[in-house]
């Protein structure tokens, strides 16, 4: 147990805290056996997406280093706000002042749903006051703020309710598509229920129409059986063709630098896809664009790699296929 040192600094031994009413535990359920103050437990554990609802005691310690002023007794302490806490989690202390009585058992509730990627060790950042009695004096201290190692909050990523081996993806009958599992955090990996590993090759080459991968994987944290499964839709290899009776014009620019025009002939009157493919023939962008009579739509690919892509514009009749080249 980390002892209050009251100087100019005054360093506290406290915890996080959350909305609700709590109990403070007893004195056989929480010993102070060396009489210095307590606090159970010093650290906590919350996982991402699961929801938190506990407490923490907190036994002020009788007397605090005053440095040059020797040992201070100290009257009471008083939280006045704990920072550097997990998102989405707040604190409510027993009593609801947050001011702890000198050898008073009370508590610090805590309560909240860390979200996904907020996994980390958050080191509690408490600010407070003390009431401490220097030479027969009570003196008040001044509001004082520190992270304290002994005091962290542990946020846990929750893999097993977040393995995600990829997105829904179109690719052209030569192109595959390859997988892979965090070794670290998987211990099997079983794939289509037919193949044991950490990766797997979807071959397009399999047929046209629509396919699914489907992954079951051991967790590591949990030892619980997880599974997730992407489409994959395997379209025709196409060639370069012209639209009938000049309804489809041009795109433009190429190289362009992320901002393409795609312009319609005056005969163009129907919904039209337009599709980006990179050069693993894999789809990264796909619109779809009602036209009625000569119009210009534009695409923004700023945000792909630089590189060549394939664009393919299609409509119920026809198609066309050709290159881009992103700058």
């Amino acid at each position: 147990m980390k002892k209050i040192i009251a100087t100019v600094v005054l360093v506290f031994v406290c915890t996080l805290t959350f909305s609700q009413v709590c109990t403070p535990l007893s004195p056989i359920q929480c010993p102070d056996p060396e009489g210095n103050g307590e606090i159970c437990p010093d650290w906590i554990i919350l996982t991402e997406t699961v929801p938190y609802n506990d407490a923490m005691t907190v036994l002020p310690p009788p007397t605090a280093d005053g440095g040059v002023i020797g040992t201070v007794d100290v009257n009471w302490i008083q939280i006045t706000a704990i920072n550097n806490i997990p998102p989405n989690i707040t604190y409510t202390c027993n009593p609801a002042n947050c001011q702890f009585m000198h050898a008073t058992y009370n508590c610090i509730a805590m309560t909240g749903t860390p979200p996904v990627g907020s996994f980390g060790d958050y080191h509690l950042d408490i600010v407070l006051d003390a009431n401490v009695t220097m030479q027969s004096f009570p003196y008040l201290t001044s509001t004082q703020t520190g992270q304290h190692d002994n005091f962290v909050v542990y946020v846990a990523k929750n893999q097993y309710s977040h393995i995600n081996i990829g997105n829904d993806t179109t690719i052209l009958p030569s192109a595959n598509v390859t997988y892979s599992l965090d070794t670290n955090h998987y211990v099997a990996a079983l794939w289509n229920d037919t193949d044991y590993s950490y990766t797997y090759t979807f071959h397009g080459s399999i047929g046209n129409g629509v396919h699914y991968v489907s992954v079951k994987a051991l967790d590591t944290l949990t030892w619980y059986w997880v599974t997730d499964t992407v489409q994959i839709t395997v379209t025709p290899s196409i060639g370069i063709e012209s639209f009938e009776n000049n309804d489809f014009v041009t795109f433009y620019p190429d190289p362009t630098n992320g901002l393409l025009n795609i312009e319609f002939g005056e005969n163009s009157t129907s919904a039209y896809n337009v599709e980006i493919f990179n050069m693993s023939n894999q789809l990264v962008s796909k619109n779809v664009f009602d036209v009625n009579g000569k119009n210009i739509k534009t695409l923004d690919l700023s945000g792909q790699p630089k590189g060549v892509y394939y664009i393919r514009i299609s409509n119920e009749k026809t198609f066309r296929l050709g290159k881009i080249i992103l700058i």
